[in-house]
């Protein structure tokens, strides 16, 4: 969809429009080997299969996405299973009952749903197959990164958990595959309420969160030969990322291109990704670039994600900018 800077300097680059339908023509016109989506394309099950016809795909076809982006569907098949999930019914109007949250199921025949609320930490599990490969906790919603509500923003990782809390997880990544054949790469967004834990979504695909928990555990997960470790082990080193959205209208200008390519680090593990190019405009809660970190722990990773924000902020707006 952007086709950013940096990404465009290491490899060749196409922006596809109209998104996400001019997929079709492009990837006929390709020649690879393979091919896998990421965010939203699950929502589109249709195009995903004529894109399957065209050339091998890397993940799961619609007959796999249909049902477990179905939030009915997939609140009957954990409640047989006694996994938490939030009561989800579909709309009846426009208002949204008390501590429920009204959602957009894109692409399915149910368009809108409300779903109770779970007050707790966000997180996400990441698995391959049933395998368990890693637990972060998702920053979503975070004002101090530009974010509006539940909106995801970032990433820190490995989460600790309980080994009560871990095999729960180990159990959710077990039912879904087998009542679902989820046989790839997925992630399950849940909420820790303290006590329990609760599914909220399924994302049938490679997730935001996966590039993290790779450099976590030193590991690809597109290789089935690499196992992982997700518990934490005591002085971990911990990774994070945060997307950092637009605060006010910004137009990036070559010079200011050209600075943060210079500040990206070494390609394994950059320190900025996500450069917009020159002459790009950006409207006020639109994302602009991604920073990455690490540190001896998550809350450390997330004081210096906080700290690059802010010096991101005043590289961006000028020095004498605040956040209101």
């Amino acid at each position: 969809m952007f086709a950013d800077t940096d990404l465009a300097r290491r490899c060749e680059v196409t922006q596809v429009s109209p998104y996400p339908d001019g997929f079709e023509a492009w990837l006929a016109a390709t020649e690879c080997d393979g091919w896998l989506y990421t965010g939203a394309l699950e929502n589109h099950a249709d195009l995903v299969d004529r894109l399957a016809v065209s050339r091998p795909l890397y993940g799961h076809r619609g007959d796999i996405l249909r049902p477990v982006r179905d939030p009915l569907r997939l609140q009957s098949v954990l409640g047989r299973h006694g996994i938490r999930f939030p009561t989800t019914v579909l709309a009846a109007g426009p208002q949204a009952p008390p501590r429920h949250i009204a959602k957009t199921c894109v692409g399915s025949e149910r368009e809108s749903y409300w779903q109770q609320f779970v007050e707790g930490t966000s997180l996400s599990a990441v698995f391959r197959g049933p395998q368990l490969l890693g637990v972060t906790r998702q920053l979503v919603g975070e004002a101090w990164a530009g974010a509006g509500q539940f909106q995801y923003c970032g990433t820190l990782t490995p989460w600790p958990l309980a080994t009560r809390k871990l095999s729960a997880l180990e159990q959710i990544g077990q039912v879904l595959h087998g009542q679902f054949d989820l046989t790839h790469l997925f992630g399950v967004d849940l909420v820790d309420d303290g006590d329990e834990l609760w599914v909220i979504e399924i994302n049938p695909r490679y997730t935001a969160s996966m590039e993290v928990v790779e450099q976590s555990q030193a590991i690809s997960v597109f290789r089935a030969d690499q196992t992982a470790s997700p518990a934490t082990s005591h002085g971990a080193t911990c990774y994070g990322k945060v997307v950092l959205f637009a605060k006010a209208p910004l137009v990036v200008s070559a010079r200011l291109s050209d600075t943060l390519l210079q500040q990206t680090g070494d390609l394994p593990w950059p320190t900025i990704a996500d450069i917009p190019n020159a002459g790009t405009e950006i409207n006020t809660g639109q994302p602009v670039l991604t920073l990455f970190t690490k540190g001896s722990s998550c809350e450390e990773v997330m004081s210096r994600l906080r700290a690059g924000v802010e010096a991101m902020d005043r590289q961006l707006y000028g020095r004498n900018f605040v956040c209101d």
